[in-house]
Order: C-alpha cells, then structure tokens, then sequence
C-alpha cells in the first residue's frame, strides 16, 4: 500500500492508539463492539483490546 502523506503524519496515525478508530477495520466491523484503553494515548505503554460481539463472513 501506498500512502501519500509524510512519514511523521503517517506515525501520528498510528502511534496514537485512540486514532485508530477512524481507520482500523476490526473497530469499526460490527455493532456492539467496544474498545478498551489502557495506559497513556500513544507511544511505550499504551495499549487497546477489543471486547464485542463474534461475526461470521
């Protein structure tokens, strides 16, 4: 994949674990799915379970 933005906006993205919800498919695939946060917003230390209902494809 090709991503036509700068590396530092791309690492902004990803380093912060609450963005995460506008672009990672698994937060967003089904309804009743929560997302759990723990430790700091990004960087060492953070982290994020998901806790919701199975889907089948």
């Amino acid at each position: 994949m090709t991503i036509a933005a700068p590396p530092n906006a791309v690492f902004e993205e990803v380093n912060d674990l609450r963005k995460w919800k506008d672009w990672y498919p698994w937060v967003r695939i089904g309804h009743g799915t929560k997302v759990i946060f723990e430790g700091p917003h990004a960087g060492t230390g953070a982290s994020c379970r998901l806790k919701g209902n199975s889907i089948i494809h």
